[in-house]
């Protein structure tokens, strides 16, 4: 039997990195009727958007009340999207700065560039990405970081963004 919700931090482990983010696309890729929510102390905009990437249903900062947190699972589970009110303003903010980008990105990407990009977007660790286009880890770093140095594109998030704005990447419910 599967859970309807899961509550998880964004960054679980000892090393503290952002393995909650990984276990989410892992969980809304084996069981996408499974909503997941982000529970974290952590409210960094970079965060946020890869949890959003990742399949994440909603994103909490571990300051709410008790009720707020109750009434978000709740919303969750009705099939609403939820996000701590001190994280809205900044994702708002980013999404418009990565709205207002050149719309010519499309010509600044290689076709292999765009071949990677899809499973950045997608929240692939470069390990993935490797295995996936039959190359080595470092091959497929090297591809991230050309495209992470293209312009607006500094962040993993910005390049998830790029990626739906040129069609590489679609809701995979269409």
């Amino acid at each position: 039997m599967s859970p309807d919700i899961v509550l998880m931090d964004v960054r679980m482990g000892d090393d503290g990195d952002a393995s909650g983010i990984e276990a989410c696309r892992d969980i809304r890729a084996e069981q996408p009727e499974v909503r997941v929510i982000m529970f974290t102390s952590f409210a960094d905009r970079e965060a946020v958007l890869s949890a959003i990437v990742a399949g994440a249903a909603g994103y909490l900062t571990k300051n709410i009340s008790q009720a707020r947190l109750v009434e978000s699972i709740r919303a969750v589970g009705r099939g609403e999207s939820i996000l701590n009110p001190s994280v809205t303003r900044d994702v708002i903010s980013r999404l418009a700065e990565l709205s207002d980008a050149p719309q010519h990105e499309e010509s600044l990407l290689s076709d292999r560039g765009k071949e990677v990009l899809a499973p950045v977007a997608k929240g692939q660790t470069n390990k993935e990405i490797a295995s996936a286009l039959v190359v080595s880890p470092f091959t497929a770093r090297n591809h991230v970081t050309r495209i992470l140095e293209k312009p607006g594109v500094s962040r993993r998030s910005e390049a998830a963004a790029q990626a739906v704005r040129l069609g590489l990447i679609r809701d995979e419910e269409d």
